[in-house]
């Protein structure tokens, strides 16, 4: 069965997903409501788009359909499925990652299996997936915590991006740590003093959020 009210919802949602495909349509305060309100899944990477475009805008030229994008769709996110919010996020990690990191940490979107594929993107996705790892989810069974083991794994057994190699200098065979940058320094440097980065990719910060991440793994395993 369904209610009138569901068929006039599903056919706004429709019409605003038209709407949206335009770049300067940008839903208003009214808009938004009843868009959450109904909580209108298949709606979020054009929302997303939105919300980009006015983080990406300079304050003094923000207008106030911005404004309302940058308030409302945190909130969209926590309205729809789980299952939407994350395809939604984890689409796009790379137009904005700080964006990225801060929508998984406030609206809760950790996903261990998402995360655990990001790794096999390279140096940045390393250094995106560590940045993620103090992120929750808003609850957690035995399938969450395989899951965050595997990724825990994974981030245990990176393959090196960077490598330690002998050079000829003057004064003879000098043993240099070449970052994944490529920046060179004493072999004996376990990160890099220009960038910051060890052998993985990884600073000493993400290093602490691996640490971290891995006590929280052992907590949940107790609570389970």
């Amino acid at each position: 069965m369904v209610t009138s009210e569901q068929l006039k919802a599903e056919c706004l949602r429709r019409r605003y997903a038209a709407l949206l495909e335009k770049p300067d349509t940008f839903p208003s305060g009214n808009n938004w409501a009843y868009i959450i309100e109904q909580r209108m899944d298949g709606l979020g990477p054009a929302l997303y788009r939105k919300y980009l475009v006015a983080v990406m805008l300079d304050e003094e030229r923000r207008s106030g359909l911005h404004t309302t994008a940058l308030k409302h769709f945190p909130e969209y996110l926590r309205a729809v499925s789980r299952d939407h919010a994350l395809d939604t996020v984890y689409g796009d990690c790379e137009t904005l990652p700080s964006e990225f990191v801060r929508l998984v940490a406030d609206c809760e979107l950790f996903d261990a299996p998402r995360l655990a594929a990001m790794l096999r993107g390279g140096l940045s996705a390393r250094q995106l997936v560590a940045s993620c790892l103090a992120a929750f989810q808003p609850e957690y069974d035995a399938d969450d915590l395989r899951h965050m083991e595997a990724l825990l794994e994974a981030l245990q057994s990176l393959s090196a991006l960077g490598r330690v190699e002998e050079r000829r200098t003057l004064l003879g065979l000098r043993r240099l740590y070449v970052c994944p940058q490529g920046h060179c320094s004493n072999a004996d440097n376990e990160y890099c003093p220009e960038c910051g980065m060890d052998i993985f990719g990884l600073s000493a910060d993400d290093r602490r959020a691996v640490n971290e991440f891995a006590e929280r793994c052992e907590a949940l395993r107790e609570l389970i």
